[in-house]
């Protein structure tokens, strides 16, 4: 995971300001690449151009339908061009017209500077969407830019670190989702965040310091939970039919928890689910116990979507007691 800042021979004294800006409200561990881009240097400007229109079109909503490019029109000396491919729908036909807005080197204050962080742009100067909305067509653009990027104003410090603590929290989120889904293919409770950070790209402190400020919100309901049984002492090596009673104060219901025993005793059925209302709520079950004596079993509760942070949960600890069957009546 990186950024990308993207200025040009005017906005070069925000670089450092952004990188401290970044490293205090992001991470301070996040690199960042900076593209320069000035007059007098077509092929590298048109590849820069090419970068920040890749940006520029991650950010825009699919269903919008638009297509960015960049072109150098040549008759026209150094000039670059943000190509904009919008569909056109008639009754017989559905095309797409292009419509050329003028990217640099006469505009460079409406799309400089402009930052992006994996691989979809996230902040650019005020402006931006004006300029792209003025165009005929191009409507839509200014309208994702308005609802999917920041347009803040670089000289304002205070400013951009306010865009930036939102780009973070949005960031926080879709990083917590990403690792949620990446865990849905682990084994249950082994989260490990070295593997995760490799294979989503990320910086695994990163990771560490986005959970460790979730911790508290994952855990709260399960705080409110208890367990009981209706029997604490079973026969050793028998199979007997328990009543777990999950109570539920947290406020809110909880659907498809698993229910998770560990302990020397073996239990069927293998896979325990309940829904748990405000209240209580109660399940059938048998156990076998495999030792003798006092021993407690751990409960752990755990809904799908907290699967990979079940080793956070609070468990439940019961005690049982195991002994040798009462003697059978003749």
């Amino acid at each position: 995971m990186k950024a990308e800042l993207f200025v040009h021979a005017g906005s070069l004294d925000v670089v450092p300001v952004v990188r401290r800006l970044i490293a205090e409200n992001i991470d301070p561990d996040l690199p960042v690449e900076v593209y320069s881009i000035d007059t007098g240097r077509i092929a590298d400007n048109l590849k820069v151009g090419t970068r920040y229109s890749q940006l520029l079109q991650a950010a825009i909503p699919p269903e919008l339908g638009l297509s960015l490019g960049v072109n150098w029109l040549t008759w026209l000396g150094e000039r670059i061009y943000l190509q904009v491919y919008w569909p056109v729908v008639t009754v017989a036909s559905h095309t797409y017209d292009p419509t050329v807005v003028p990217f640099f080197p006469h505009t460079f204050s409406s799309f400089f500077p402009a930052l992006a962080i994996r691989d979809r742009m996230v902040m650019v100067p005020k402006g931006e969407g004006q300029m792209l909305g003025s165009v005929n067509g191009v409507l839509r653009i200014a309208t994702a830019l308005r609802d999917e990027i920041l347009q803040v104003d670089y000289q304002d410090q205070v400013e951009v670190r306010a865009a930036l603590r939102t780009v973070a929290r949005g960031l926080s989120d879709q990083l917590q989702q990403e690792l949620r889904s990446w865990a849905m293919f682990q084994p249950p409770g082994t989260l490990d965040l070295q593997a995760a950070a490799s294979d989503l790209d990320v910086n695994v402190h990163l990771f560490r310091r986005i959970l460790t400020g979730q911790v508290d919100a994952i855990t709260a309901p399960y705080q409110r939970l208890s367990c009981q049984v209706d029997r604490t002492r079973l026969p050793f090596g028998r199979w007997t039919r328990v009543i777990l009673t999950v109570t539920n104060e947290s406020g809110g219901p909880l659907t498809g928890v698993s229910v998770r025993i560990s302990g020397p005793v073996e239990v069927l059925p293998s896979r325990l689910e309940v829904d748990v209302p405000v209240g209580t709520a109660e399940m059938q079950l048998s156990l076998k116990p495999i030792d003798e004596g006092e021993f407690p079993i751990e409960i752990t509760l755990v809904q799908a979507d907290d699967a990979p942070f079940s080793d956070w949960l609070p468990p439940f600890n019961l005690w049982l007691e195991s002994g040798a069957a009462p003697p059978q009546d003749p």
